[in-house]
């Protein structure tokens, strides 16, 4: 059997490799859609899991295309609280799901629903064979019996239920370990925050530079000298450098060439009062303090635009297919054709919400920076609850 897993979390792609591995399955991972799609083409897959957060946002005509490309069944992984998702995804016929954190005895189930045959996960973790010093015929008749019996328990069944339970435990502390983290930074004033890859940069608007960081081990890289004029915001990808003004409402492109941040666009903005700033699929977005959406095109012009609740907002993050808007008391979040798809509470450790500098997604973790003070709060998403009301 051949299997590809589809996860972003490097993490959860190790702990389930190692599960199906000692059962002799052939396993192949990737971490997003393009890179599944060429696998599927290229190689003969039984079957293929993917985390839900893949599912969901996946167009349609590309889960079309993939069935189209071989004759494997799709399982998804779920995590607590999407219960909702799960449903709506059964009825569009995706039948196997199993949870996470993994279970071994439900991985294996939907394995062996698939297959038609018993997978016995757990069996294959025990070790298949015993040596003894003792030959039968050394063994008086009468104690013959209770030595075969001894045998079999003591070296088999205890230290397999050993294994199994170092596992289970080790499974479960691998996905309870992304933990709500602050790490402190070296800025007075940090004003914005990008992820890109392992790196991290922070913007100080008191000093107008931008500072690279580590992702692993938290130390400082670099530090770039913001040109004139001043900026609030800004967004770093693996080409560009995009700097917005919020003060002249104007958006700046450029590179970073020999160390520095130089210039080479600069494009008005028609937008007030902004307080959130990112990358969108066919530009930028932006959210105002009064709850104003626009989705701006790569030369600053808008081409979208979503009105939210009477409310005061302070932050955006491109997710997923869509953002989350960060609300004094919410976080919402909205897929690409404006529709909010999810209310979530905002966290305590986040409050009050106008004190966030910088808020970003990536993966499935928040980062907030916070005015005046020198340090970056990690909040992994799955630590945020629903909110009632919605």
């Amino acid at each position: 059997m051949k299997i590809l897993i589809i996860d972003n979390d490097q993490t959860m792609r190790a702990v389930l490799r190692r599960i199906l591995s000692v059962a002799g399955i052939d396993v192949l991972e990737c971490d997003e859609l393009g890179a599944a799609t060429h696998i599927i083409q290229s190689e003969i897959l039984d079957v293929v899991i993917a985390d839900l957060n893949f599912l969901e946002t996946a167009e349609e005509d590309i889960l079309a295309r993939w069935t189209t490309l071989g004759k494997f069944k799709l399982v998804g992984m779920y995590a607590p609280g999407d219960e909702e998702l799960v449903a709506a995804l059964k009825k569009k016929n995706f039948r196997y799901f199993f949870r996470k954190p993994f279970k071994v005895p439900e991985i294996a189930a939907v394995l062996s629903q698939i297959s038609g045959k018993v997978i016995d996960l757990e069996k294959k973790i025990l070790p298949v064979e015993t040596k003894t010093a003792i030959s039968p015929g050394s063994i008086p008749v009468g104690e013959k019996k209770t030595v075969a019996r001894t045998k079999k328990k003591i070296p088999v069944i205890l230290p397999g239920m050993i294994l199994i339970a170092a596992a289970v435990a080790a499974g479960y502390y691998l996905w309870l370990k992304p933990v709500t983290v602050t790490w402190n930074l070296l800025n007075n004033d940090p004003a914005g925050l990008v992820v890109v890859n392992e790196k991290i940069f922070v913007l100080d608007a008191l000093e107008q530079k931008i500072y690279q960081y580590n992702r692993k081990n938290r130390r400082r890289e670099a530090v770039y000298n913001l040109p004139r004029p001043p900026s609030n915001f800004f967004w770093i990808d693996e080409k560009y450098v995009y700097l917005y003004n919020d003060w002249e409402n104007k958006l700046h492109q450029g590179q970073i060439t020999d160390g520095r941040i130089v210039l080479s666009k600069s494009y008005p903005v028609a937008a007030r009062y902004v307080t959130g700033f990112c990358l969108a699929r066919d530009g930028f977005a932006l959210i105002t303090l009064t709850g104003e959406f626009y989705l701006l095109n790569h030369r600053g012009q808008i081409i979208g635009r979503q009105k939210f609740p009477d409310k005061k907002f302070f932050g955006l993050a491109s997710w997923k297919d869509g953002w989350l808007v960060l609300a004094e008391d919410k976080i919402y979040q909205m897929k690409k054709n404006f529709l909010i798809q999810r209310v979530y509470e905002l966290p305590p450790e986040v409050r009050p919400a106008s004190s966030v500098s910088a808020f970003f997604a990536s993966g499935k973790k928040l980062y907030f920076t916070f005015q005046g003070q020198s340090r970056v709060l990690e909040i992994p998403i799955f630590l945020l609850k629903k909110s009632p009301e919605f």
